[in-house]
């Protein structure tokens, strides 16, 4: 009997043994695995010009339609970081060809690089660079800045993706065929935006930035309505979002309308997005009341709040960021003093909402 006992004990310390070595195994994997794509990088932000390439001649650079074949536009000081190494990897076999060019226009470098991860340094000075990729190759292409990110939150190395209206919307970011507010050159850089900077501050990357001017909810007949595809098309080939906001709506309201048809139309977007990303987290932001709005603002907020709440999903209240109290003109690019309105943040303006944004995202998580 006695030996039937230590026979019985032995085996089970032998199992116990064994799920120990297990779990130290599977601990010390995704530790690596999460180190790894830590001092990997972040995502590069990057254009993507679809059908299109680009070559330069004594005159420029010359943008021509190539069907088959697309060009990452890659604008470095519109990183989070300065690009001073990036890595890129490419699945296809095909020579990719990678170039660089100064901030007017002049050609300053040249890659050819096969398939394969590879690393290069980006010359001094580079204002873009231009990859240009067969079609096929746009589903494994990975693009990083070689930097280590230093932001400490829940959601470093994360995905952001955003669904929104002017306000989130930047030319060149957003799908091609959608309308832009802000754009280079307009006094308002890219790195301006909230979104921008709300990844900036969290340590996340971009996924998909799906902004159009005057757009809503409802659905407009040209796509750019949020419960068309825009709300489910807010990843990329390689990634899906881990966070979305959700900032849109107050133009239906300007439109006239109804208050059903909003909650409805409303609520349907949510349930795609959830069924398109089960596991995103999406938080919607309420908006700000622009100076001498009509009361359309206040009520798109109510019904955004209330949907939030019946949906069980956080609502960030963008009123209470501190622009309402601010002298419009520090905050509104497009302010007019002589009829006292402005619509738009500037940079001070969007600096606000994503200050705000990044509090209530990781005080109340």
């Amino acid at each position: 009997m006695k030996r039937r006992k230590n026979k019985a004990a032995a085996a089970t310390g032998l199992t116990a043994v064994i799920l120990v070595i297990i779990l130290l195994f599977f601990a010390v994997y995704y530790y690596n695995r999460a180190l790894s794509v830590r001092e990997e990088g972040r995502d590069l932000l990057y254009q993507l010009r679809e059908e299109t390439v680009f070559r330069w001649s004594e005159e420029g650079i010359t943008e021509y339609k190539e069907e088959g074949w697309s060009t990452y536009v890659i604008i470095c000081r519109d990183q989070m970081e300065p690009l001073k190494k990036m890595s890129i990897h490419f699945t296809c076999e095909e020579e990719h060809l990678i170039m660089s060019c100064k901030e007017d226009g002049s050609f300053q470098s040249m890659w050819r690089l096969g398939s394969g991860k590879h690393t290069i340094t980006v010359p001094e000075n580079a204002y873009a660079l231009y990859i240009a990729v067969q079609n096929d190759d746009i589903s494994g292409l990975k693009l990083k800045n070689t930097w280590k990110m230093e932001a400490e939150s829940t959601y470093k190395g994360k995905y952001l993706s955003v669904l929104g209206d002017s306000i989130s919307s930047y030319e060149g970011y957003i799908p091609q065929g959608f309308y832009p507010e802000y754009r280079a050159g307009s006094g308002m850089e890219v790195s301006s935006m909230w979104w921008y900077q709300t990844a900036l501050k969290l340590g996340m990357n971009i996924c998909g930035i799906n902004g159009c001017s005057g757009s809503g909810v409802l659905p407009a007949g040209d796509g750019t309505g949020g419960n068309e595809e825009r709300c489910v098309s807010l990843h990329t080939p390689e990634h899906t979002p881990d966070l979305i906001l959700v900032l849109l709506g107050a133009n239906d309201l300007f439109r006239g309308c109804s208050q059903e048809e909003f909650r409805a139309e409303y609520r349907e977007m949510l349930e795609r997005m959830q069924t398109r990303y089960p596991d995103a987290e999406i938080v919607l932001c309420s908006y700000f009341r622009p100076s001498k709005a009509s009361f359309e603002v206040d009520e798109a907020n109510e019904l955004i709040k209330s949907i939030g709440e019946e949906c069980g999903l956080r609502v960030i209240e963008l009123k209470k960021s501190g622009i309402e109290e601010r002298d419009p003109g520090e905050v509104y690019y497009d302010y007019d003093p002589e009829i006292g309105t402005g619509m738009h943040p500037n940079t001070e303006g969007q600096l606000l909402l994503s200050n705000y944004v990044c509090q209530e995202l990781t005080e109340r998580r």
